[in-house]
């Protein structure tokens, strides 16, 4: 596949700019309104030529959500569920864990979703530990 030829004919035209280096920049605007909604916020965001990253952080805790886009068009078709959001322990996990896909539309209240799972996977934990010091 000639991925040139792929941002021209998909990316630029889907944008109402013809500037390539404005798009990432509006999905940048688009992800901070979006991430807002749910109480994160925008800690990292990387971009290049195909890829963009962003690392996302819970406004009142130190939990931390990566976000791995690989297709760019994804900011265009809402129901294309290429993003890959993934748990990090802190800022410098780059494994990450649970991972979860969704589209573009989803990354808020995914991400959301993963940090209270976390929370009540801990909490579980915490419970389980307990138990075990009680017997």
């Amino acid at each position: 596949m000639d991925y040139n030829k792929f941002i021209e004919e998909k990316v630029l035209k889907l944008s109402s700019k013809k500037n390539y280096e404005k798009y990432p920049n509006q999905m940048k605007e688009s992800l901070k309104e979006q991430v807002a909604r749910y109480d994160l916020d925008i800690v990292s965001y990387n971009k290049n030529y195909y890829n963009l990253t962003a690392i996302l952080k819970d406004k009142y805790e130190d939990r931390y959500i990566g976000v791995i886009i690989n297709d760019l068009s994804c900011f265009e078709d809402h129901s294309y569920k290429c993003i890959a959001l993934r748990i990090m322990k802190d800022l410098n996990d780059r494994k990450g864990i649970a991972n979860r896909n969704c589209s573009w539309s989803e990354i808020g209240k995914t991400s959301r979703g993963l940090i209270e799972w976390k929370k009540r996977e801990e909490q579980k934990q915490e419970l389980d530990k307990e138990d075990e010091i009680e017997k």
